[in-house]
């Protein structure tokens, strides 16, 4: 991919994620990503915790060596978790389409089963293709994070809704 089709292929996944519904998109590179392995404690005592949440999945210092290969993410506010976790697949899969084949999308995907994980009652997840872990469960801070590139958050209103797709 040479530099301008790089830029404008960035700029459609921006747009592909706004005309999804997302208030915003942020180009942001891997040390803007602020990390803190505790957020992998509260997500095990999350209600809605399931299959793409620990201990399920990667432990924050296993997820750090991956995400330390990445130096390119887009990073999604919106207005519920649903239009969050649509627009991130959907960047995911035009990046893939485009040459991101690392291309790889963290969100909330709890709403799919109208929060309560199949995984839970012993089933199989009946959307693996959409199942993501969030950020928080891999060992990223998303309110410091959000908060120190001057987004807004506000905790307990469920009006802020973050995912992130890892580009290259």
């Amino acid at each position: 991919m040479d530099v301008i089709s790089k830029e404008g292929r960035i700029r459609s996944y921006i747009d592909i994620a706004l005309d999804k519904g997302a208030y915003e998109v942020v180009e942001i590179g891997t040390r803007d990503i602020l990390r803190e392995p505790r957020t992998y404690l509260v997500c095990m005592r999350c209600p809605y915790r399931g299959w793409v949440c620990p201990p399920n999945i990667l432990k924050p210092w296993e997820f750090y060596a991956i995400l330390d290969r990445y130096t390119l993410h887009l990073l999604i506010h919106a207005p519920s978790d649903r239009v969050s976790h649509e627009s991130a697949l959907a960047v995911e899969k035009q990046a893939q389409e485009d040459g991101f084949y690392f291309a790889y999308a963290l969100g909330n995907c709890h709403y799919l089963c109208d929060y309560h994980c199949k995984y839970l009652d012993g089933d199989e997840c009946p959307y693996p293709e959409m199942a993501r872990p969030s950020m928080q469960s891999v060992g990223i801070d998303v309110v410091r994070t959000v908060h120190a590139l001057g987004l807004p958050l506000e905790i307990g209103t469920q009006k802020d809704w973050y995912s992130l797709v890892m580009l290259e």
